[in-house]
């Protein structure tokens, strides 16, 4: 059979091209028959082959080769296995990049100064050129003792922490959603899916506790198959997965939920305790453009029952001004607290009091306002806040004070102090001797006259 009078059995040449450029030609080819060619004089790097046969009637289709790289190669980035924590020195142990495996050593003292991240890179050479950088991290400085809390109030972190990530994204401080009031929390926002941020606490002590336990608080899109890994890094440079949480899930396995979405988290790290100092890793794993939020990290010796009372006040107003208290009792025991007392005491006297009307969960909280009107009696306003249950096993979280400056003078407005006399209180509620001035207190929203 011809095309045109030329058989289709017949080859007239072979061109080969290397990255477009011709190099050879073969003009003996026979169909059917294997063709060898030997580049003796390739170009260092990458390259591709273009095969193209030709008869009479002119060019056939290309065979065009993948790329290659010819030469030697720069060697990949090493990995690195293992950071251990000497104290006056960090040993690094990587993976063989060569042959031979081999360790690193770098002289330094990790325990001096504030709690703070070193960042040492690791890289592979040799005579074609040098690999990327491979990071090796280790938190340094004094630890941080317990109670440990951090909220990201306003977008802000207080304690030294620092990220670790696969992607392009790493954990940042935002104010774009927030488990509580403060504004702030922690969010990852994956560029692809399966990228992963590790968020890390600085070293931490457990010394002297008896039980150690951490809550935090997260949030992802249900339907995102998001996790996170609770991570504990040693000193030797063993690294601990205490828990799998399924952030993404329709339900999660372990937390209690709270408000808008948020579920609270509850680890032990009691097999800790006896360590020099800890590195608490919370790392995340998520699918493109899905966020994940960790907020209000809290890291505490546990007792059974245990309250805990915090105060938010501004540092000054104006005289006539309300003075806005926002009291948070913090349920920090292992077991719920069916029923509880808010007491605020100002200028040492009773002001009002609120007996919760449910109860509280283990590791949840609860806000009240109270409003603390001025007048020009005082220059300062001192405001103490006390929360009270019977069997709380640690008092000494009790309680917590403030101090509010108020422009042009200061004071409280007592109300309706024409009443006949009654007891006063001082500040921790006991009547005072003498009936100095008459008291209201109030109870449960009721203003009560105290005789």
């Amino acid at each position: 059979m011809t095309i045109g009078g030329s058989p289709l059995n017949e080859i007239t040449k072979i061109e080969i091209e290397r990255n477009g450029e011709l190099i050879a030609t073969i003009e003996d080819a026979t169909p059917g028959k294997l063709v060898e060619y030997i580049d003796n004089t390739p170009r260092r790097g990458f390259s591709n082959y273009r095969i193209t046969a030709f008869n009479a009637e002119g060019k056939g289709l290309s065979r065009e080769t993948e790329d290659y790289y010819i030469g030697i190669d720069t060697p990949l980035p090493p990995v690195v296995k293992k950071v251990v924590d000497n104290g006056e020195s960090v040993t690094f142990e990587w993976e063989a990049v060569s042959d031979k495996g081999i360790h690193g050593t770098a002289t330094f003292n990790t325990n001096n100064g504030k709690p703070d991240m070193h960042k040492w890179l690791i890289v592979a050479q040799n005579m074609a050129g040098m690999s990327d950088a491979a990071a090796a991290k280790v938190a340094t400085g004094e630890p941080y003792y317990l109670p440990y809390r951090e909220t990201f109030a306003m977008g802000k972190v207080k304690t030294m922490m620092w990220t670790e990530q696969t992607g392009v994204r790493s954990f940042n401080a935002s104010i774009e959603d927030a488990a509580g009031t403060d504004a702030g929390s922690m969010l990852f926002l994956p560029y692809r899916d399966g990228d992963a941020s590790s968020l890390n606490l600085c070293r931490l002590s457990l010394e002297g506790a008896r039980t150690a336990v951490m809550t935090f608080l997260h949030k992802g899109i249900v339907g995102s198959n998001a996790v996170i890994n609770v991570n504990v890094w040693e000193p030797n440079g063993e690294v601990t997965t205490l828990a799998t949480i399924a952030d993404g899930a329709t339900a999660n396995l372990q937390g209690s939920s709270v408000n808008e979405g948020w579920t609270r988290e509850k680890v032990d790290l009691s097999a800790f305790i006896g360590k020099p100092f800890i590195v608490v890793k919370l790392e995340a794993i998520g699918e493109a453009d899905m966020p994940v939020f960790i907020d209000d990290i809290m890291i505490d010796d546990v007792y059974e029952k245990d309250l805990d009372i915090t105060m938010q006040t501004p540092a000054m107003v104006k005289t006539g001004e309300t003075i806005p208290a926002t009291v948070t009792v913090v349920n920090k025991g292992e077991m719920d607290v069916a029923s509880y007392t808010v007491n605020l005491f100002v200028n040492g006297l009773l002001w009002e009091s609120r007996q919760a009307t449910e109860p509280l969960a283990s590791f949840a909280e609860k806000d009240f306002t109270f409003d603390v009107p001025t007048d020009d009696s005082h220059p300062v306003v001192s405001i103490k806040a006390e929360v009270t249950t019977p069997l709380d096993m640690d008092e000494s979280n009790n309680t917590c004070l403030a101090a509010v400056n108020v422009q042009g003078a200061s004071g409280i407005i007592r109300p309706d102090t024409s009443a006949q006399p009654a007891t006063s209180y001082d500040l921790q509620g006991r009547p005072l001797e003498g009936g100095a001035r008459p008291a209201i207190r109030i109870i449960n929203g009721k203003k009560i006259v105290v005789k």
